[in-house]
């Protein structure tokens, strides 16, 4: 693996390698860890809502290349990241490392999509409350952390993801 750092900080770490196939990850150091008492949930909201439209590319936009370059792709809060990946053919990848970029670096953020991807992530929650093993995991962090940012679902609770807007 190849490690390069930019003049921005920007870390690049790749494998080159032959095959028809490629990959990418990029993390965002700005995971559930990084949210103030009163943001909890807030990262998990924005990796939801870059997809809704950017500057130059609606939600249907969006949607329609992804499902022409990837094979694969998707998105996921954690702890200290928000991660975003893809896997296209190696003809494909700098369309798909274009599309990400431009979902990552220009969100329109409209407020009408807050609205409905906060009612995505209220269903998310019960789901997640039907979940017995992450169940479990939510209540070890929760009394194993108990006076740490961790101890809350990366997602948050319903009535903080509510008064987010």
């Amino acid at each position: 693996m190849e490690k390069i750092v930019l003049d921005n900080g920007l870390k690049l770490i790749y494998t080159n390698t032959k095959t028809d196939i490629t990959s990418f990850t990029i993390a965002i150091d700005g995971g559930a860890i990084k949210e103030r008492e009163d943001e909890i949930g807030l990262s998990h909201i924005v990796e939801h809502m870059v997809f809704k439209g950017t500057q130059s590319r609606s939600e249907i936009d969006i949607n329609k290349e992804c499902d022409k370059i990837f094979g694969f792709h998707n998105a996921m809060t954690n702890y200290p990241y928000v991660v975003y990946y893809g896997t296209s053919l190696s003809e494909d990848f700098e369309r798909g490392l274009e599309l990400y970029s431009d979902i990552i670096l220009n969100p329109t953020f409209e407020e009408k999509y807050f609205k409905e991807e906060i009612s995505v992530i209220c269903e998310e929650l019960k789901e997640w409350s039907d979940d017995v093993s992450q169940h479990c995991e939510d209540k070890v962090l929760y009394n194993g952390f108990s006076k740490r940012r961790i101890k809350d679902l990366i997602i948050g609770n319903e009535s903080l993801i509510k008064n987010i807007l």
